[in-house]
């Protein structure tokens, strides 16, 4: 089991779910409920100035040699688990710079520094200076989940998990998906 401190530091990382799946922290998880909200797919965001912003398709091998911008993710291997996606569908990333969030590689591709894969909420509208695309054969997506204590008696939390599933069904949740939420295995 984590210690208390360890325990903060990954809540604050975004990664209690994992803890709680791997058993690394002990949060009752047989009496936890989880359901997926939003599947926010990856798209490639590139300067307006690059030549695949005209492009409306763009393969895999088109990719390669070009500057790219990691964006951070939840888990220590990050940047591995980004790398091996791009060798999966064929091309091997040049990596020039590392965003901390996606906004900030949003930023670092309008000013003309490479391009990275952001998800679609994170450009809600036209971002001057950058240009997206979608990527149907990469098939990424950000995840967002929901997930509450199965039995809780307070009306105020009940509403409030019955108006964020809506809103996530609302907003692209996969079709079929358990509102209601499984329980973590």
């Amino acid at each position: 089991m984590l210690e208390k401190a360890a325990l903060l530091a990954q809540v604050a990382r975004c990664r209690v779910l994992d803890l709680v799946e791997d058993d690394a922290a002990d949060l009752g998880a047989q009496h936890v409920r989880v359901a997926l909200l939003v599947e926010d797919p990856l798209l490639l965001a590139v300067p307006d100035a690059s030549p695949l912003a005209g492009r409306a398709d763009i393969a895999p091998e088109d990719l390669a040699e070009l500057p790219w911008i990691a964006v951070e993710g939840g888990s220590e291997a990050w940047r591995d688990d980004f790398v091996a996606s791009c060798l999966a569908v064929g091309f091997r990333p040049d990596i020039r710079l590392e965003a901390p969030d996606p906004l900030a590689a949003v930023g670092l591709v309008a000013s003309g520094l490479g391009m990275a894969l952001v998800q679609r909420s994170m450009l809600p509208g036209r971002t001057a200076g950058v240009t997206t695309r979608p990527l149907p054969w990469l098939g990424q997506s950000v995840r967002l989940w929901a997930a509450w204590h199965r039995i809780d008696l307070r009306p105020v939390v009940t509403s409030f998990r019955e108006t964020v599933l809506r809103a996530g069904a609302d907003h692209g949740r996969p079709a079929g998906a358990d509102p209601a939420g499984p329980g973590l295995p």
